[in-house]
């Protein structure tokens, strides 16, 4: 059994250790940066609550960079409860720019353990920058070792946050998320209508105001009543009056290329005037795109996956108004060329990766095994990254008359 350093709260004994995979940084050469956290004492992670004091120093092409006081924590809901490599917050006492990202304080080491391509959230993001979103989590492919031990290859990427090198909006904006884990959020509420649940990242959770958690939840309440009144497509009236049209139409088409079971919603909204509508973005979390689904069986994953039409989330009512629908549509006509040259990216990709994967499946021996919704076990890198690229040709070529047919 692999020797977990990083452990959930409710573990209370040392993991077996016999049959540990060690690899020195000294001897790593795949051609990434290595990050090299130590914590005070050698502390383990028990939380993603609580934060513990760590030095972190990061080394690439002769370059180290040194953080002798940052602090670091567990992160991610699925991911850090059900998986032994673990999802990281980390915080800087002062901002920095990491490999060339932007000076911020806050950053996350995304693991991708469930992801044996371990690309699809560097080609989901190249994808956003490539549909011209506002905003794009910069990240770097990096190997981290965790007080000495190797563990694994990550993504270092960049937090969510509103900032004047992340997401634009003003410091009283609001940036606002939706996903099943809202209850363990400080400050949360539940829309009227769909019951669906919202969380804050901004404003600061810790000053938020009565008042400020009060607009925004009658605004997404007041959105959600025209979209499900029977005069939801009046321009007036309806629901078009609340939100950016191109936005979500843009965010809707990204989800369909990439056939992201498991979609992440975040909501901006610059102010409190009344000329500030809603706006769809920025993307994140695509562990479960492209090839990866909850098939059974000898056969791959259908191309035909339609995200969120249906029951979904607003756009099975937003879908029967005519505007929004020729929308969609023109969103994909602008950009499903891009979605085509997006082939050619798996290779950068897989060439990025080729040496630290070899690692990275030494230390995580989960190739000819099943997890979570990873389908079939295909027992190596390079069969996982065919069998994405094959889906995705798969599903561009069905894309293309399922929007036409819309």
């Amino acid at each position: 059994m692999l020797s977990l350093l990083l452990m959930n709260c409710d573990e209370e004994e040392e993991t077996d250790t016999s049959n540990k995979f060690t690899v020195t940084e000294a001897l790593i050469d795949t051609g990434l940066p290595v990050v090299l956290i130590e914590t005070v004492t050698q502390k383990r992670i028990f939380s993603k609550e609580e934060y513990v004091d760590a030095s972190m120093t990061i080394k690439y092409k002769g370059d180290t960079l040194h953080h002798n006081a940052i602090q670091i924590r567990g992160r991610g809901n699925a991911t850090w409860f059900n998986y032994p490599k673990k999802p990281f917050k980390i915080k800087l006492y002062e901002k920095a720019d990491l490999l060339g990202m932007g000076a911020e304080k806050d950053w996350v080491a995304l693991a991708n353990y469930g992801d044996k391509t371990l690309m699809r959230t560097a080609f989901a993001l190249k994808l956003s920058e490539r549909m011209n979103f506002p905003w794009t989590p910069k990240y770097r492919f990096v190997e981290v070792f965790f007080n000495g031990e190797y563990i694994g290859n990550y993504n270092l990427t960049e937090h969510i946050e509103q900032g004047k090198n992340r997401i634009n909006v003003p410091s009283r904006g609001y940036i606002i998320e939706r996903d099943d884990y809202y209850r363990e959020e400080p400050v949360w509420f539940e829309s009227a209508v769909r019951r669906y649940g919202w969380s804050f990242k901004n404003p600061d959770t810790d000053d938020i105001t009565e008042q400020e958690v009060e607009y925004i939840r009658k605004y997404i309440d007041d959105f959600e009543t025209a979209l499900a009144s029977s005069s939801f497509s009046d321009p007036d009236k309806g629901f078009k009056q609340y939100i950016d049209m191109y936005s979500f139409a843009r965010w809707f088409v990204f989800q369909q290329i990439l056939a992201n079971i498991d979609t992440n919603f975040y909501l901006l909204k610059d102010d409190t005037g009344d000329n500030s509508k809603l706006t769809m973005g920025p993307v994140w979390d695509f562990e479960w795109t492209t090839g990866i689904g909850w098939y059974e069986g000898a056969r791959p994953r259908p191309a035909d996956y339609w995200v969120l039409n249906g029951g979904g989330f607003y756009f099975d009512r937003m879908l029967q108004d005519a505007d929004f629908k020729a929308l969609v549509k023109s969103v994909w006509a602008e950009y499903k060329s891009t979605a085509t040259e997006m082939l050619d990216y798996f290779e950068v990709l897989r060439q990025e990766l080729y040496e630290s994967q070899k690692l990275n499946f030494q230390r995580w021996d989960i190739l000819d095994q099943r997890i979570h919704v990873g389908g079939i076990p295909l027992g190596s890198f390079d069969k996982e990254v065919d069998c994405d690229i094959q889906f995705f040709k798969n599903h561009i070529t069905w894309l293309e008359t399922a929007f036409n047919e819309l």
